[in-house]
């Protein structure tokens, strides 16, 4: 651990200076503090932020198809958090409200720092009521669930109604009648996850069909018991005809997946002619692979979403937007349990709960 720099003020830092395995790569150190906020800046002192696996992706390059060239002063993962504002920075309009001293939720990349540069277009104060607990989970899950819903219900307004099927031993052209008093079943993998069960809320709330998958027969009985929803377990050698099943005729217009891999695949698969499967994360680390069949004979679609594409909204959006994020986070509390709370120091026990099959909660880093 690098040492003190003389008459430089020193905070603690989780970084990595190379792409891997988050257990060998990230190291706790102490690196020279952040300098004052520049225009349209805030300077955050952290108390809290979450770990989220698009964090571990970021370690060890399963974010960046390009893997860009790390800085000699490494670099730190998270993007969320909750601390309280040390500095403001020129250009900040006093219409955002926000004052040195005041606890604030924020989004920014590199959050598992003391001290943090951050937007002040991403930056919003928490309402007296909000936990730190929960206050450092109002950006990444909230917005995911939120762009989920947004997208869906695009799909569900554009699903197409006449659709060339060519199989091995027939031409058949089906023209798919949409029932307009049926929206349509969404297949929804990971379907325990904070993200997925938000999301499921709302799109069963709107009328949509949900057909939940998770990775155990075990835990499929629970979540079902809890949502009202079909679960099943994909360890199940029988689970897509359990899917059928389920769907009982109806189209599967849209599977959204959080697994990647040959689960993505198998989702795809189970779509209905002219479905859409919606990649939002990647559990396994690994591709989607796509049989040109799904594509060019069924018409379906492969697209996906991220963060990033929230943050290219315009403020006035996002600014809309962050009152209803907080309401989602105070009206499905239990989906933001903490299953554990690690000092920086401690960031490999984090990560290994943070692995560890069914957690039951976030992880979260403190100090």
């Amino acid at each position: 651990m690098p040492g003190v720099l003389s008459g430089v003020k020193m905070m603690d830092r989780v970084v990595f200076r190379k792409y891997g395995n988050p257990l060998d790569v990230l190291k706790l150190e102490r690196s020279p503090e952040p300098a004052e906020p520049g225009s349209g800046q805030v300077l955050v002192r952290v108390n809290k932020r979450p770990i989220h696996n698009g964090d571990l992706l970021m370690v060890d390059g399963g974010h960046d198809p390009i893997k860009r060239p790390i800085p000699a002063s490494g670099f730190s993962a998270g993007c969320e958090g909750v601390g309280t504002i040390e500095a403001i920075g020129p250009g900040v309009d006093d219409s955002r409200g926000l004052r040195v001293g005041d606890r604030v939720s924020f989004f920014a990349v590199g959050t598992w720092q003391e001290l943090i540069l951050v937007s002040a277009d991403f930056v919003t104060p928490v309402p007296m009521d909000l936990e730190d607990d929960l206050a450092a989970q109002i950006f990444i899950n909230p917005i995911a669930a939120m762009a989920l819903v947004r997208l869906v219900e695009k799909i569900a307004a554009n699903q197409k109604t006449d659709v060339l099927r060519i199989g091995a031993l027939e031409d058949v052209v089906e023209d798919l009648r949409i029932a307009k008093t049926e929206p349509g079943v969404i297949l929804v993998s990971v379907a325990g996850s904070t993200v997925a069960r938000l999301a499921a809320t709302t799109l069963k709330a709107k009328g949509f069909s949900i057909i939940g998958l998770v990775r155990s027969s075990s835990k499929a009985a629970a979540l079902q018991q809890a949502t009202g929803n079909p679960v099943i377990g994909y360890d199940d050698e029988n689970w897509q005809e359990e899917v059928r099943k389920a769907a009982a005729g109806r189209k599967i217009f849209v599977g959204l997946d959080a697994v990647g891999g040959k689960i993505g695949e198998d989702v795809l698969g189970l779509l209905s002619p002219g479905g859409t499967l919606v990649s939002y994360g990647s559990l396994t680390a690994e591709p989607i692979p796509v049989d040109h069949v799904h594509l060019c004979m069924t018409a379906k679609t492969v697209c996906g979403i991220g963060m990033v594409h929230w943050t290219q909204l315009p403020y006035e959006t996002r600014s809309a937007d962050v009152p209803r994020l907080i309401q989602m986070v105070r009206d499905n509390q239990d989906f933001f349990k903490v299953a554990g709370e690690f000092p920086m120091s401690s960031i490999t026990e984090a990560v290994r709960l943070f692995r560890s099959p069914g957690r039951g909660g976030t992880v979260l880093l403190s100090g």
